[in-house]
Order: C-alpha cells, then structure tokens, then sequence
C-alpha cells in the first residue's frame, strides 16, 4: 500500500501544520477532534510577529518567520484549513496579497455553493411538506348525478 503524494501548494501559500494544542491557543477549534476547526482564519502581520516572538520556536508560524518578516506592515495573515492535507500538512499559509485573495474567493464560493445547496434542500421540504399539507386540498361539493331539471 503507497502512501499518497501531497501537491503541491498554490503560489504564495505554503502548507503549515498546527498542533492540537496550538490551534487550541489560536482560536482555530470547533470541536474535540482533529479536523473540527474552523475553516479559515485571519491573523494581523503583527500579531503573527508578536506571538513568535513569545513563544519561539513553539510557534507554528516561527518556520516562515523570514517570509511573514518580508510581508508589507498593513498585510493580514490567511491560514486555511487543509483537514484532509492536500497539500501535505493540516492548514495552507498565504504569504502574498496574490494568494489571499485567491484562497477568500475560493472559501467565498465554497460557502456560496453551501448555502445554494441548503436553499435547495429546504425548497424540496417545503414543496414535500406543501404537497402533504390537507388545510391546502381543495374539495368541490358536487350532486353525485347531475341533471337538468
């Protein structure tokens, strides 16, 4: 049995991982397991910089301290969550302004193919739900023969 090859990141990003206890310090748990996390998250270049510098090498991000240094000072940081690592590792860095805002429109579609998806369910509820509902059935009260008298 092989083991499957990650790919390779998008441009800009870099794949991350975070430890349970770590996404527990960020604020990146939902849940109690691995991958109940949330789906992305937005972190300030100084906050990043400031949590190196306090924890050290503990940091997730102390890896790509170099490259997060390089970033322009009004930058936000994008880490999106990788749960089934596609790219080798359980979250996506985005070092660029390039890559961020390919990685939110990518999470904005994402949540708009969601809500479509719910939209439609609900729909097929109401209509099963319309077609069951008797206040709705119409009844006619017709003369079992009719004449002309």
């Amino acid at each position: 049995m092989g083991t499957k090859e990650a790919e390779p990141a998008p441009e800009g990003t870099r794949p991350m991982m975070i430890s349970m206890r770590e996404m527990e310090t960020l604020g990146l748990k939902i849940g109690s397991g691995l991958r109940e996390t949330v789906e992305f998250k937005v972190f300030t270049r100084q906050e990043v910089l400031n949590q190196i510098a306090q924890v050290g090498f503990m940091c997730p991000f102390h890896e790509f301290r170099a490259e997060i240094g390089k970033m322009s000072a009004g930058d936000d940081i994008l880490i999106v969550a990788d749960p089934n690592e596609k790219y080798g590792e359980n979250w996506l860095l985005c070092l660029t302004r390039r890559a961020f805002e390919a990685q939110m429109e990518l999470i904005k579609c994402r949540e708009q193919e969601r809500l479509d998806a719910l939209a439609a369910q609900e729909k097929e509820a109401n209509a099963a739900a319309d077609a069951n509902d008797m206040s709705k059935i119409v009844y006619e009260d017709r003369p079992v023969l009719s004449h002309l008298w």
